[in-house]
């Protein structure tokens, strides 16, 4: 059971879990803990998938597993102070740079590698895709608002948190009236 809970300060996700269940999280995600509970941090789907999510798609090379022994509740905050929220996936979600908090289920992580001209957007090479069946857990400093895809749609490539896998989507590289260059996500 996944509850929001919202405040002067921001948003937190309340996360119930049940005996055996367990709720994958970055480091700095966990307010608090209440229950009977297990809590390891390491390195989610060993080394070279690791690195790879650290080096290529800028999160973290060790995230914090919590493994209920029995009800344990856990609040879940943005290491930096904004809105967060629970998507359902059931199939594969990308992720946006630096909006994956955590996930709940049968889920697991991958980079994806992305075209070369993304390195000149300040978006990188990579980008986190989640896989499996469960809720991922993403955060931006701002609100959070779902929009429906349309073809040719663009947005700023800063302002990206996630997108279901079926979405064909490129950067593109513009340049504003001062010359400099911007990198937009477009759906293709």
């Amino acid at each position: 059971e996944i509850k929001k809970i919202e405040n002067a300060y921001g948003a937190a996700l309340q996360v119930k879990l049940n005996q055996g269940e367990h709720v994958v999280l970055e480091p700095g995600a966990i307010a608090t803990i209440k229950g009977n509970y297990d809590f390891k941090t390491e390195m989610i789907g060993g080394l070279g998938k690791a690195l790879m999510r650290a080096f290529g798609a800028g999160e973290s090379l060790f995230l914090n597993k919590v493994t209920a022994h029995d009800t344990t509740e856990v609040i879940v905050a943005p290491p930096i102070p904004g809105d967060i929220v629970s998507i359902d996936v059931d199939g594969g979600l990308i992720v946006g740079d630096g909006a994956f908090v955590g996930y709940v289920g049968d889920l697991e992580m991958e980079t994806l590698m992305l075209k070369p001209a993304m390195l000149v957007s300040g978006q990188g090479l990579m980008v986190l895709k989640v896989k499996g069946k469960g809720k991922v857990f993403v955060s931006a400093p701002s609100g959070i608002e779902h929009s429906e895809v349309e073809e040719g749609m663009m947005l700023d490539n800063d302002v990206f948190i996630a997108a279901d896998e079926s979405v064909d989507f490129d950067i593109e590289i513009m340049k504003n009236k001062g010359g400099d260059l911007l990198g937009m996500v477009k759906n293709v």
